[in-house]
C-alpha cells in the first residue's frame, strides 16, 4: 500500500524556500576572501617580476662594466701590457659604453638614454642603478676587475658583485 505524505503548509511558508541571511553573509565572505587572495597573489607576482627584471639588468650592467675595462686595455696599448699596466692606478672608476676612458668614481646613478636605450652618465633619465669598477693590481701580469652594481627597490637595498681577472697573455 502506498501512502502519501502530505505536508501541512501554512500560507507564505515552504520548506527550503530560499537562502538564510547567515548563508548569504557566509557566501559573501568566501567571495571576498577569494578576491583579496587573488589581488595579493597578483601584487606579489608583480613585485617578483620587477625584482627579476632588476636582477637581470644588474647582471648585464656588471658584464658590460668588465667588458668596457677589457676593451680599454685592448684599445689603449694593443702591443704593450706594460704601457697600460704602468698607467693604471688601483682604485674605483666609472665606466660607460662608448667611452674608453676610466673616470674616477663618483656615486652617481646610471642614466638611460631614451633614444638608444644605452646606460651612461650624461644623457637621459636617472635609473636606480649605480655601477662602480674597482681595479687592483695583483701581480705584474694580473689585474683584478671588480664590478659592483647597487640599487634600491621598495626600501630594500640590493648589490651584485662580479669579478674578472685581466692577464698579460701575450
Amino acid at each position: 500500500m502506498l501512502r502519501e505524505k502530505k505536508q501541512n503548509l501554512t500560507a507564505g511558508s515552504s520548506p527550503q524556500a530560499g537562502f538564510t541571511l547567515l548563508g548569504v553573509i557566509f557566501s559573501l565572505f568566501l567571495v571576498t576572501v577569494g578576491i583579496v587572495g587573488f589581488a595579493d597573489l597578483f601584487r606579489a607576482l608583480e613585485a617578483t617580476s620587477i625584482n627579476n627584471r632588476n636582477d637581470l639588468i644588474a647582471n648585464f650592467l656588471a658584464q658590460e662594466g668588465t667588458e668596457i675595462v677589457r676593451r680599454n686595455r685592448e684599445g689603449s696599448n694593443k702591443d704593450s701590457w706594460d704601457g697600460w699596466y704602468s698607467a693604471l692606478s688601483d682604485g674605483d672608476y666609472n665606466v660607460e659604453y662608448g667611452n674608453a676612458d676610466l673616470e674616477t668614481y663618483s656615486s652617481v646613478p646610471l642614466k638611460i638614454d631614451p633614444v638608444t636605450l644605452a646606460y651612461n652618465y650624461s644623457t637621459g633619465d636617472n635609473t636606480i642603478f649605480y655601477r662602480k669598477i674597482t681595479l687592483q693590481k695583483q701581480s705584474t701580469v694580473d689585474v683584478l676587475v671588480t664590478c659592483t652594481i647597487n640599487w634600491s627597490f621598495k626600501g630594500q637595498n640590493y648589490s651584485l658583485v662580479v669579478q674578472d681577472d685581466l692577464y698579460n697573455w701575450r
